[in-house]
């Protein structure tokens, strides 16, 4: 894999959820513009769409804080230690968020536009952009509803590692005051403590 699809941006556009989108999107156009019947329910239809990304937005940015205070001590030092840090936490949290503000958003500029549909003439290129205008608001919607599913995963994982992460600060606290207790020092209030097989280092402070 590329070094591109290794960025942020790649990662993101990489992902199974857009390609589902985009050809989510591209399928809702065709059959918009394509089938009178659907055309003149279509922009109840956009509105729906805005409404229901708006939700998802919401929803996020409503579990975000609830993260973020349940972040422990322990599992914040380990975050600290990664590539992105604690910051990196939010990042797909904000991503997120911000597919669903474009979905909800698009949705309500095509539907607003959507009547001159009708009265537009039946030339393929005017048909094709309206076709793409009205599927990318489907596009973005189902990418931005991947995104949140793929946030529920992410959101087990990070509960998953604080539990390790807290056993293993538990573990390191009870080794320190073995140690202490033998009168060996323990070197700038942090000692690395073999845990599992494995050596952790641990602030004395977590």
């Amino acid at each position: 894999m590329s070094d591109w699809q290794h960025s942020r941006l790649g990662a993101l556009l990489w992902a199974p959820d857009f390609f589902t989108g985009v050809s989510a999107g591209l399928l809702a156009g065709l059959v918009a513009v394509g089938s009178e019947s659907l055309a003149t329910e279509y922009q109840a239809v956009l509105l729906a769409v805005a409404g229901i990304a708006a939700a998802f937005g919401a929803l996020v940015l409503a579990v975000l804080p609830v993260l973020l205070s349940t972040l422990s001590g322990p599992y914040r030092a380990l975050l600290r230690e990664t590539r992105g840090g604690v910051p990196g936490v939010v990042v797909p949290f904000r991503q997120s968020v911000l597919i669903s503000l474009m979905a909800s958003g698009v949705a309500i500029v095509v539907a607003i536009a959507w009547p001159l549909q009708s009265g537009s003439s039946s030339a393929n290129w005017q048909r094709a952009l309206w076709g793409i205008a009205a599927g990318v608001p489907v596009a973005l919607w189902i990418w931005a509803l991947g995104a949140t599913f793929m946030l529920v995963t992410q959101l087990e994982r990070h509960m998953r590692n604080q539990e390790q992460a807290d056993q293993l600060a538990a573990q390191a606290a009870e080794a320190r005051e073995q140690l202490a207790a033998r009168g060996v020092p323990i070197d700038g209030g942090q000692s690395k403590i073999p845990v599992g097989g494995h050596v952790t280092s641990l602030s004395a402070d977590n």
